[in-house]
Parts: C-alpha cells; sequence; structure tokens
C-alpha cells in the first residue's frame, strides 16, 4: 500500500483531529484514489518488558 502522503493528491483535510478528506475538485488531474484506512487505539498501559513481570 502507498501512503496518503506520498500519492501526490492534494487533502482538504489531513490531521488526526478532523480526519481525512479527499476532495475530486482538489486535485490538478483524476479523481481521488480509493483509500483504505487503519486505525490504532492507544495503549491502555505500559508494556513491560520480558523479565521484569514474567512473559510467557
Amino acid at each position: 500500500m502507498t501512503p496518503a502522503t506520498s500519492t501526490g493528491e492534494n487533502f482538504f483535510i489531513f490531521n488526526p483531529t478532523q480526519g481525512f478528506v479527499c476532495r475530486n475538485k482538489d486535485q490538478r488531474k483524476d479523481m481521488c484514489r480509493d483509500y483504505k484506512v487503519r486505525f490504532g487505539c492507544p495503549c491502555t498501559r505500559p508494556v513491560e518488558p520480558c523479565g521484569v513481570v514474567g512473559c510467557s
């Protein structure tokens, strides 16, 4: 997959607070690609290194 920032397309909105918006009217030619978006949630607790807590 190609990261959105490497496509050369112009984005109306591209930030973690407001989201991701690609509008066809903002492109020099063609239309926005068909993007797939992945979301990641922050860890709820820090991960302990093996040996400190006991990893299996």
